[in-house]
């Protein structure tokens, strides 16, 4: 993310308070990353379910903030 973002549709990060987790390569888990907003959803059992998968590292953000992660340098920091 860069200062550009608005902070009300910054990264939620159950794990590093907000912040958009970029893990060295090789890490040895998968960074996905969640993008939502649109309709209401149950945030918690869904995000729960990103949150307990132990074999991948997760963060979240809202449309349209998620269009600045859509380029080429901030995509590789991520799996899917």
């Amino acid at each position: 993310m860069n200062d550009e973002t608005p902070v009300y549709h910054q990264t939620r990060r159950t794990q590093l308070n907000g912040q958009t987790f970029f893990p060295p390569p090789g890490a040895g888990k998968r960074n996905v990353l969640v993008v939502t907003r649109g309709h209401g959803f149950d945030r918690d059992p869904f995000f729960g379910m990103f949150s307990g998968n132990a074999e991948i590292e997760w963060s979240s953000v809202e449309h349209p903030a998620a269009q600045l992660l859509f380029n080429p340098e901030a995509a590789r920091h991520f799996d899917c």
